[in-house]
């Protein structure tokens, strides 16, 4: 790491993950100059030696692979017990987090990722919503408000997750902040932080599911996928399925693409994804995103899963005889400039079908909702409607 004539101030291993999700260590070392080191991604053999210096506050680290090369930079903050930055291609094209803590302390062991239920009020707005908690900088969820449903984004506050902030992604609160403040382990304070009219209250937690994670980082690519382990209907072995097909089909497609060298280095990275809007102990909805960024390329299915039946369940299942629910469904939708045959992702929450278009990686995606009044001349009544409470 360093020469043997270096008066080496002190040596230090972290540990952390890349975007939350891929485990790697740092040793780094500094002599009072220069610091050195070594990254090791942790489900691979692959190491990078690396050194650097402080440039203003940043400590800026070159990454060199095992030949030599010019990889690629860290660079990010540095502060007592840890390191927050971003892992840099050479050419500054390519990005990806990276969080590092100082091994050994607690907080690393306690945190696991997992899928929370609350059920509560803050003022006079039912906050009932879908969490999925993947990693201290990653958190993800719906919220159901009382005539629409919402998706949130966020991240946690602590190691811990007992703090935590989110965002309304759309509808008539978009961009309102949402602090939720672990009061005991079954209960959050929340604070809604709406300009017009803050609310305030307290939410349960009704129910953990813990989330599985399966991932794979070399030197050129980084594919993940997240999905909470619900075992109801067997709905847990259905969802597996469904992503490890799509991780086999995209990791033979990397493995054939591999670019070696500084040009290849992480540059192909996957990730797929869950987002549940509904969850009773009859039905699951939600939907699932595959994303590549490096072909701009975002696909998506929605789901409705019946655990009665322990199978997915088509829109015309749910539709009475002779009739099109995805036709009466974009019927019902006007939104200026936007085709509404765009609309071709349905999900149930309990106040209505959430209808979203594919996500576009500049312009987003545009989401509305459709009452099931609205549809209700097409729609099976036969204990479907009781499904969605209960």
């Amino acid at each position: 790491m360093f020469d043997a004539s270096a008066e080496i101030m002190w040596i230090r291993t972290l540990e952390g993950s890349v975007n939350d999700l891929h485990p790697i260590e740092v040793s780094l070392g500094y002599d009072g100059k220069i610091y050195n080191g070594k990254l090791k991604i942790l489900d691979d053999t692959t190491s990078f030696d690396l050194t650097g210096r402080m440039e203003g506050n940043r400590l800026v680290l070159h990454e060199i692979d095992k030949q030599g090369l010019h990889t690629g930079y860290l660079i990010g903050a540095l502060e007592d017990d840890r390191f927050t930055g971003q892992w840099w291609s050479r050419d500054m094209s390519r990005s990806n987090d990276i969080r590092l803590i100082e091994s050994g302390l607690v907080v690393l062991k306690t945190f696991k990722p997992v899928m929370r239920i609350l059920e509560g009020t803050a003022g006079n707005e039912p906050f009932d919503c879908i969490l999925m908690v993947e990693a201290t900088g990653t958190i993800s969820g719906t919220w159901q408000r009382e005539n629409e449903c919402v998706r949130l984004l966020g991240h946690c506050e602590d190691m811990l997750c007992a703090k935590m902030e989110l965002v309304v992604s759309e509808g008539e609160l978009t961009g309102t902040r949402i602090l939720l403040i672990e009061d005991n382990d079954k209960t959050f304070k929340v604070d809604i932080k709406n300009a017009l009219a803050p609310q305030y209250g307290e939410v349960r937690v009704v129910k953990e599911v813990n989330l599985h994670l399966q991932a794979k980082s070399n030197y050129s690519f980084i594919i993940d996928f997240t999905y909470p382990e619900i075992e109801d209907g067997g709905f847990s072995t259905w969802i597996n399925a469904k992503f490890v097909d799509w991780y086999d089909t995209t990791l033979n497609a990397f493995s054939e693409d591999q670019l070696t060298g500084p040009e290849g280095r992480w540059s192909q990275t996957a990730s797929g994804w869950l987002d549940v809007f509904l969850y009773t102990d009859h039905l699951i909805s939600g939907l699932i995103t595959y994303y590549n960024p490096e072909r701009h390329n975002y696909t998506r299915e929605y789901f409705i899963y019946s655990t009665d039946d322990a199978r997915e369940l088509k829109l015309a299942d749910l539709s009475k005889k002779n009739t099109n629910l995805m036709a009466e469904l974009q019927n019902e939708i006007h939104i200026d400039g936007v085709d509404s045959n765009a609309f071709k992702y349905p999900v149930l929450t309990k106040s209505g079908f959430f209808v979203c278009t594919v996500f576009d990686a500049v312009e987003g995606d545009y989401s509305t909702m459709v009452s099931y009044d609205a549809v209700e001349k097409v729609v099976k009544r036969k204990g479907f409607f009781t499904k969605l409470e209960e």
